[in-house]
């Protein structure tokens, strides 16, 4: 607390500011959200969709990946 009252408030806000960006980008704990993306992509590119071009298959999985946000 002595280190933080002994800073300028500039430098206090920017500490704040640091906070946040390591709450907001911290790295995600566990592989299974990555695991669950690549068992929706091996259900995409089956047998009938061999020539997904790369553009195509993102935009396919992606769309799987959020159909869960669409009302």
């Amino acid at each position: 607390m002595q280190y933080l009252n002994e800073l300028k408030p500039a430098a206090v806000t920017s500490l704040h500011s640091y906070r946040l960006f390591r709450l907001l980008n911290a790295a995600v704990p566990s592989s299974s959200p990555v695991e669950r993306l690549f068992s929706k992509g091996a259900l995409i590119t089956v047998h009938r969709r061999n020539r997904l071009t790369d553009e195509h298959f993102e935009q396919l999985l992606l769309l799987n990946a959020n159909k869960h946000f669409v009302q």
